[in-house]
């Protein structure tokens, strides 16, 4: 398959996402980009590479474009010979700015980017600006250590040889660490979406756990000759889920900014 690379940066008409006035216009611009992605997954079976802040612009109208497609990739796979391998690949396909990218991505670098992971990495553009510069119940201290830990940490693997992170990311979705009371101020709305994001990557890292688990079972079973199966539940198949596609998402986006009990006033202020 042949691609075109394009570039929509243009100063002229487009300006950073940390510009937005109110959280409406943040979650729409964000919405434009995701959409920008399901047309060109859906037509060409293409993944963007580096879905980031730097890289979701807003335009002279107030709605997002997303901006630089230099790293994208097919998202077409070789055939796959256990479940397992739909998952992890022999090379190294983790691009992308650090802050943004999937848990799974960066606990394990040798992971070969799918279309969950960058639904993921829009989620962690929403959350940052969120938390960064809207208003809500949490203190600067709680927020600098989720800035930190969520969005920053990192360490060196010694075996891998690779830099890794990604279990705050992860303890957070699962566990709800540092965002179990999150609230924005008069903003349900957001705070709504937010709550239902986690939901949905929780049950795709949930899927995956039980995916994991059912590869080393029959891996165990073949090695030894020992009964592992039985034991282990059988995953359901990825097309159940959620975050199978983009539509679960893209109708949460729609309904949310449907609503009409948004704040309607300008609230876009750096909080940290």
């Amino acid at each position: 398959m042949t691609t075109t690379h394009h570039r929509f940066w243009d100063d002229a008409a487009y300006t950073k996402l940390y510009n937005f006035q109110t959280s409406k216009g943040l979650l729409q611009a964000i919405y434009d980009a995701f959409e920008g992605h399901r047309a060109a997954f859906q037509k060409y079976e293409l993944l963007h590479g580096d879905i980031s802040a730097s890289n979701v612009m807003i335009d002279s109208n107030g709605r997002g474009v997303l901006n630089d497609w230099d790293v994208s990739m097919s998202a077409k796979r070789p055939k796959a010979t256990s479940s397992v391998s739909l998952v992890r690949h022999d090379l190294n396909y983790r691009s992308g700015t650090w802050k943004f990218l999937s848990a799974g991505l960066l606990q394990d670098p040798h992971k070969r980017l799918t279309l969950q992971d960058e639904i993921e990495s829009f989620f962690y553009v929403l959350f940052y600006y969120a938390i960064k510069f809207l208003p809500h119940n949490l203190s600067a201290k709680e927020v600098e250590m989720i800035l930190e830990k969520v969005f920053e940490k990192f360490w060196y693997d010694f075996v891998l040889r690779e830099l890794t992170g990604g279990d705050d990311k992860h303890s957070m979705i699962i566990r709800r660490a540092y965002v179990r009371e999150l609230r924005f101020v008069g903003n349900e709305p957001l705070s709504e979406f937010i709550r239902q994001c986690l939901k949905y990557l929780a049950e795709y890292y949930r899927w995956q756990e039980s995916v994991g688990e059912y590869d080393w079972s029959c891996e165990r079973t073949r090695m030894t000759g020992v009964d592992y199966l039985s034991d282990t539940p059988v995953p359901g198949p990825l097309e159940k889920l959620k975050l199978a596609t983009h539509e679960c998402l893209r109708a949460l986006f729609e309904s949310t900014l449907a609503r009409e009990d948004w704040p309607n006033m300008p609230e876009s202020s750096e909080l940290v």
